[in-house]
């Protein structure tokens, strides 16, 4: 399982988050603020084996900055973008 970078970064209206899954599975992407509080829900299902994208909308977001999380199993990930307005 791979998180990529959301592109672009710094984030100023919208941005995606690619993912690469080895084999179907169920996967919860979510958006978390700098205390590590989760703010946004981007995906909560099950996924078929490959690369996906998911599109954030940045809109209702403060300048700061934000922590992305992918869980699949046992495995999580996290990377890290910047919102500037």
């Amino acid at each position: 399982m791979e998180l990529f970078q959301n592109v672009p970064n710094p984030v100023v209206d919208f941005t995606e988050i690619s993912f690469y899954l080895p084999s179907s599975s169920k996967l919860r992407l979510s958006l978390l603020n700098s205390l590590g509080q989760e703010i946004m829900i981007l995906a909560d299902s099950k996924f078929e084996a490959g690369s996906h994208k998911v599109a954030v909308k940045a809109a209702s977001l403060e300048p700061g900055v934000y922590f992305y999380k992918m869980a699949s199993g046992k495995e999580n990930i996290t990377k890290q973008m910047t919102v500037v307005k």
